[in-house]
């Protein structure tokens, strides 16, 4: 099943996501992808196919089938700041 769920995280009262913080916390997590570009943004796919694609004004937009994984990173996208969301294991 596919899905699309914008995720808008604004300054202060939630996270502000930028393309070097979601591929920093990848990265944090042992996960492997890749980037390209979407019109007016980055995209990085991760190489067990879920698409994060990242806005220059904090807007996460998170595509792709439902998985375990798009869920967590559904959870750590929307997470307050100070929040830590675990991948598995």
């Amino acid at each position: 099943m596919s899905s699309s769920a914008w995720v808008r995280s604004p300054r202060g009262s939630r996270r502000h996501w930028n393309t070097a913080r979601v591929e920093a916390e990848l990265e944090r997590r042992g996960l492997t992808f890749h980037r390209g570009d979407v019109l007016h943004g980055r995209q990085i796919v991760l190489s067990s196919g879920e698409i994060i694609n990242v806005f220059p004004d904090g807007t996460v937009e998170l595509v792709g089938s439902s998985t375990p994984l798009a869920e967590v990173l559904r959870e750590l996208l929307l997470a307050p700041a100070g929040v830590s969301i675990r991948t598995g294991g």
